[in-house]
């Protein structure tokens, strides 16, 4: 049983790099994991789908669940559910 089983995570920037590594440990923990990227160049430009669909094939590979998403992150001008309840530790949220 992994640590983040029946947990989901969202990873943006996960076709290359950091991101990419991060998915990749999130999904061994047993996250299912929504690899999100653009997928442009160094430059900022283009787009592609490529660098994300190759995580989720590693993920899924490897016997993890995993899902491409290549737009804008889901969480994209919308504040996260968990912004304004307090945390477990009894502190209250800072975002507005």
């Amino acid at each position: 049983m992994g640590l983040l089983d029946g947990k989901t995570a969202v990873v943006t920037g996960a076709g290359r790099g950091i991101g990419r590594g991060i998915a990749l440990a999130l999904a061994k923990a047993g996250a299912k994991v929504v690899v999100n990227d653009l997928g442009t160049g160094l430059d900022g430009l283009g787009v592609a789908t490529g660098p994300a669909a190759a995580v989720v094939d590693e993920i899924v590979k490897a016997g993890g669940t995993a899902r491409p998403t290549s737009g804008p992150s889901p969480t994209t001008n919308r504040r996260p559910r968990w912004s304004s309840r307090p945390s477990r530790r009894g502190g209250g949220s800072t975002s507005s």
